[in-house]
């Protein structure tokens, strides 16, 4: 689960497969799913998949997916999937309202702060994660 406050966030593979490597009409993996959290509205969050990117599932170096969160913020679910053989993706998340910004003038919220995703977030869920 990842909290993120109202604004435009740029989600990235660092690293992966490369875009030669896809199989069409089949999920290639390793992949990450970003999809709305419990709770939220579709009208919360926009998504804009970046070309060559498959709606929200980020597969390959390259894919690119831009969220815009609305109103006081949202959660978002990411849901990473390991290959066959354990692989997992490297994934960004930035806060793109930082780009815009002249270098001196940082901003007070922390926008712009690479965001550190938990290794719960990169781990397929255990039972004792669920809730009772």
């Amino acid at each position: 689960m990842l909290p993120l406050p109202a604004g435009l966030y740029l989600f990235s593979v660092k690293s992966g497969a490369t875009v030669a490597e896809r199989t069409a009409d089949k999920l290639n993996l390793p992949a990450m799913h970003v999809g709305l959290g419990p709770g939220v509205r579709s009208e919360q969050v926009e998504f804009v998949a970046g070309p060559g990117t498959d709606g929200t599932w980020l597969f390959a170096q390259g894919d690119v997916l831009v969220a815009k969160v609305n109103g006081s913020g949202a959660t978002l679910i990411l849901t990473s999937v390991r290959s066959s053989i354990g692989e997992v993706l490297s994934i960004a998340v930035e806060r793109l309202e930082v780009r815009s910004q002249a270098p001196n003038s940082a901003p007070a919220d922390g926008a712009g702060t690479p965001i550190k995703l938990p290794v719960a977030a990169l781990r397929p869920p255990t039972p004792a994660d669920r809730p009772r």
